[in-house]
């Protein structure tokens, strides 16, 4: 692969007609670059685009399958259409996911157990209800609006509390945040 990058197109069609595969038959300074609906030579640029415009998703797991048939790249304004730049390959992005939903979730004492998990996202989850470490599996559950740390520090236990802010949202502020003293058994997760 040559030095630079594709400057960014203004249109990012699908690919129609193909003047090069790879940088190999190009200039030195050039490389294979989409240019409306052409892979073509052209003049290297130095910067990164912000192609998100154009393009939008989130990268796959590049398998070495879609690895051995996709163009390599750098930057996402490298690949042509649709296609994003993940692990130095172009592929068709996934769907972007939706944030996640409200609140968090309850900690968990149980270790983790091989089954099969309930939900992956939020989003595979009835009403407010979150995707969370359950009993050793992934569930839906109710969330909470707290989180509880606990930590170590001066040889003294401490169990950290987080609280929503009622006025900046899911921020947290000096308000909210409890620093209780604690005799318990420090216990990583």
């Amino acid at each position: 692969m040559h030095n630079g990058n594709c400057p960014p197109d203004a249109h990012y069609k699908e690919i129609v007609k193909t003047e090069c595969d790879d940088d190999s038959v190009c200039e030195m300074d050039q490389r294979c670059c989409p240019v409306k609906d052409t892979m073509k030579c052209v003049a290297t640029v130095n910067y990164v685009a912000d192609v998100s415009q154009f393009k939008d998703g989130e990268c796959p797991h590049v398998s070495e399958g879609i690895a051995k048939n996709a163009t390599d790249c750098k930057v996402n304004q490298d690949c042509p259409a649709k296609d994003l730049c993940c692990q130095a390959k172009c592929v068709l992005p996934l769907p972007r996911r939706p944030p996640p939903k409200p609140g968090y979730c309850i900690h968990s004492t149980v270790f983790p157990v091989k089954m099969m998990p309930m939900c992956h996202t939020d989003y595979d989850c009835i009403g407010d209800r979150k995707c969370c470490w359950s009993s050793g599996v992934m569930d839906c559950t109710f969330p909470t609006d707290n989180v509880t740390f606990e930590l170590k520090a001066d040889d003294k236990f401490y169990e950290l509390s987080f609280r929503k802010g009622h006025s900046q949202g899911n921020e947290y502020t000096p308000e909210n945040v409890v620093l209780v003293s604690t005799n318990k058994i420090l216990n990583w997760y």
